[in-house]
């Protein structure tokens, strides 16, 4: 009887250096270029470094050798020198798995915590097969909240995509990315058919007041992009409404008009019977913007502000008396341009309403 047969060393070496396996036997059908896509080992099982292409391995292969070879040889000629560079690598090598492990960990949260949700909500949807990969449906970047980030719903060719089937998927999307998302493209006719979302541009935290040439051109705010909003009062009926939940800054907002109306010599009327939006106090103004109002010397040129209903009740009346007397006078063929324009600001119209009510 004989023994199994030694392999050669040169033999080994060569395997060593070409990325082959060490005991000749193919477990994959990786190239020198391309990696495995077949598992040819008759057991069926390979492990993910045969899956790799030969040159890959021949480069982990040498490059370790190489670095065992300079290694011992620094030990000896240059032991400190080799032993502040053997700790600068390891130190680095721990950043770079460190990086990659943290990497990977959020890839899973984000897999696991948005992808995957996403996917089960929408194979409903879809008609999508039990088992669906999300691989394949489903093309969602790490911040899909961030400015021009695009998630993408791959559709099944017998999804017919009425207009509230687009619907429903755009408010999945929404509900699991927790940002408003618009449709940014979506193709129907032919393969390949799918809906691309975006986020929705989000106005910026906060603009500065332009002043405007155009008493009837007031600038109120700045849009996605910084782009600027104007009111254009010179209408019918000029009214502005300031929407918005507490703290939101409606009364913030409201300082505009207010600003722009005086610029152009508008009386101004303000109603705030919470009485505090409009009586910040200042080096300027010890009793507020709009002054004390049971001491008219106090008060701002121009502008008057009523905290008490009977009060605020008045001032309406005047405004629609003046506003009325205007309207008689255009239609008389009179010119009203020597007259102040009359502006009135209501803080919180609801309490006004209610208390005008009781």
């Amino acid at each position: 009887m004989t023994g199994p047969q030694k392999t050669p060393t040169r033999v080994v070496a060569w395997r060593w250096t070409t990325g082959a396996p060490l005991d000749g036997m193919l477990r994959t059908d990786a190239t020198w270029l391309h990696p495995a896509t077949t598992v040819v080992h008759p057991s069926g099982r390979a492990c993910r470094w045969q899956h790799r292409p030969r040159w890959q391995r021949a480069a982990h292969r040498t490059g370790g050798t190489a670095l065992v070879l300079t290694e011992a040889y620094g030990q000896l000629a240059h032991p400190f020198l080799t032993d502040l560079l053997t700790a600068t690598a390891v130190a680095g090598g721990a950043v770079y798995v460190g990086n990659r492990a943290h990497w990977r960990w959020t890839l899973r949260q984000h897999r696991r915590r948005l992808v995957q949700p996403l996917m089960r909500s929408l194979s409903g949807p879809l008609q999508l097969p039990i088992g669906a990969s999300e691989d394949k449906w489903l093309a969602v970047p790490r911040n899909p909240a961030k400015q021009g980030a695009i998630t993408r719903v791959n559709l099944p060719d017998h999804w017919a995509g009425e207009e509230y089937q687009q619907l429903a998927i755009a408010r999945l999307v929404d509900r699991w990315i927790k940002v408003p998302m618009e449709v940014s493209r979506i193709h129907l006719t032919s393969a390949p058919r799918f809906m691309e979302f975006t986020p929705t541009p989000q106005p910026p935290d906060a603009a500065s007041w332009r002043p405007s040439e155009d008493p009837y051109v007031m600038h109120v705010g700045d849009g996605p992009g910084k782009t600027p909003i104007y009111a254009r009062t010179e209408t019918d009926v000029p009214h502005l409404a300031v929407v918005g939940g507490s703290g939101s800054g409606k009364t913030t907002t409201l300082t505009v008009p207010l600003v722009h109306s005086r610029t152009y010599g508008a009386l101004v009327d303000i109603i705030d019977l919470k009485r505090m939006s409009f009586t910040e106090i200042g080096d300027e103004h010890p009793n507020g913007i709009a002054g004390d109002p049971s001491r008219p010397a106090r008060t701002v040129s121009g502008v008057r502000i009523h905290t008490r209903i009977e009060d605020a009740i008045r001032a309406l009346a005047e405004f629609v008396a003046s506003a009325t007397a205007i309207a008689l006078m255009q239609q008389a063929g009179m010119s009203t341009k020597h007259l102040p324009a009359r502006v009135m600001i209501i803080d919180e119209f609801g309490s006004f309403a209610g208390g005008a009510k009781q």
